[in-house]
């Protein structure tokens, strides 16, 4: 370990990693906001996310009383296939064409749906 003042490494094999990790953690943040002006696939919202590294993933779409099987179907696309445990709160809007997307999305390594 170096000191805190010391210059920080220009190459580390977590960099990616961590570099994943916030751009779906902010994706994440502001999955609403760019639902409302429309802007989720034109900004890759599914892909940051389903690029995180992190092995416990939770979503809530229950606030959004307009979901649309549509809207669901990208939320369902942005579950990273490292997921371990899942946890998705849906409202409205979860018909068989959404619960069929769903199950094509749900990560081999998936221990735990809730």
């Amino acid at each position: 370990l170096g000191k805190l003042s010391d210059d920080p490494f220009k190459e580390h094999a977590r960099y990616d990693v961590v570099n994943d990790r916030l751009r779906a953690l902010f994706a994440r943040a502001g999955w609403s906001q760019a639902r409302a002006q429309g802007m989720l696939e034109a900004q890759r919202f599914p892909d940051i996310t389903a690029a995180d590294w992190a092995e416990d993933c939770a979503w809530d779409t229950r606030m959004w009383e307009d979901a649309t099987p549509e809207g669901l179907m990208l939320v369902f696309r942005g579950i990273s296939p490292r997921t371990r445990r899942l946890t998705i709160a849906v409202g409205t809007g979860l018909d068989d064409p959404a619960l069929l997307c769903l199950a094509h999305y749900l990560p081999k390594a998936l221990l735990r749906l809730h």
